[in-house]
């Protein structure tokens, strides 16, 4: 029987991190999302809506995506 993980962490610009906010919710995980500082205020409020822990990761995407590999 496969393990089922506890959480799950991303980096995003936006509707991708939504995304897997909302998957996260529906399978009752924890999430983090780590988004560049650019990142949209709607875009973050709707990653943090669906229940996800918002990190601001870096200036660019490709810096978010660093630190969500530091975790």
């Amino acid at each position: 029987m496969p393990v089922r993980p506890q959480h799950i962490i991303a980096a995003s610009g936006g509707n991708h991190g939504a995304a897997v906010a909302y998957a996260a919710q529906v399978l009752g995980i924890k999430a983090k999302i780590f988004v560049p500082v650019a990142a949209p205020a709607a875009k973050i409020a709707r990653i943090a809506g669906y229940g996800a822990r918002v990190v601001k990761g870096g200036e660019t995407y490709a810096k978010a995506l660093a630190a969500s590999r530091l975790r």
